[in-house]
């Protein structure tokens, strides 16, 4: 609140408040202990990060949208086959690095409350076709292939037989592609699959990714939904 301390204004102060109940010899309740912790500065610092991270994305996304148009306007014009791919690997790695900058502003967004969802017809035995095509010829950032010599992607969703959905595309399959993504990453060998069931009676569609690899620690499965936070930092 807004006040004066020792005769100089103060502004508007966050607290973080805890409280715990006291209780007397017999268990009874006859008092409340408080503890108020001033987080007005880490508060001011976390609005200014989550706005400059906003701006920042903002900028990144006009050359963004550039090497994706170029790159599919060349594809379209390429005679060679070999090339044709490459250029269509650039349209795919660029609409990817798309993404990221997009999840970047969404979080801002979800700390605002404005995200919003666009809803349309949505095939998700399609989302994941395209999306175990991209993973096949996907690399990491020291330029190997993130799918190991050793590991199977197995697509199995056709068997399934999923009726189109009412969903936000995009957003399917960037869930989609970043568990398969980990899965392939954390996976030595074996194998990673996605499999998929419909149930009319409750009318839900459930797509579930399996692998071989090392899994999740229970120590971190908390961590790991946290923004930014992920249990392996290696890469």
């Amino acid at each position: 609140q807004s006040g004066d301390v020792d005769g100089k204004p103060m502004g508007m102060v966050v607290l973080l408040l805890s409280a715990t109940a006291r209780l007397d010899s017999t268990g009874a309740i006859i008092g409340v202990v408080s503890i108020g912790q001033d987080i007005t500065e880490h508060k001011s610092l976390e609005e200014r990060k989550m706005r400059f991270m906003a701006v920042v994305s903002h900028e990144l996304r006009s050359p963004i949208h550039g090497i994706c148009g170029l790159s599919d306007t060349l594809a379209l014009t390429e005679k060679d086959p070999t090339r044709q791919r490459k250029l269509k690997m650039i349209t795919n790695c660029s609409t990817r690095l798309l993404d990221l900058v997009s999840n970047i502003m969404d979080i801002s967004s979800m700390r605002t409350k404005s995200l919003k969802l666009n809803i349309e017809p949505c095939n998700l035995t399609q989302v994941v076709e395209e999306t175990v095509h991209m993973l096949d010829h996907a690399t990491d950032k020291h330029g190997r292939p993130v799918k190991r010599p050793t590991v199977k992607l197995v697509n199995d969703l056709e068997k399934a037989s999923l009726p189109v959905i009412q969903a936000d595309v995009h957003r399917c399959t960037q869930v989609v592609y970043n568990l398969v993504m980990n899965a392939l990453k954390f996976t030595q060998q074996g194998e990673v699959r996605i499999t998929g069931q419909y149930s009319p009676q409750t009318g839900e569609v459930c797509v579930d990714v399996s692998d071989t690899g090392i899994g999740i620690s229970k120590s971190h499965l908390e961590r790991v939904f946290e923004p930014f936070e992920q249990e392996d930092d290696s890469e």
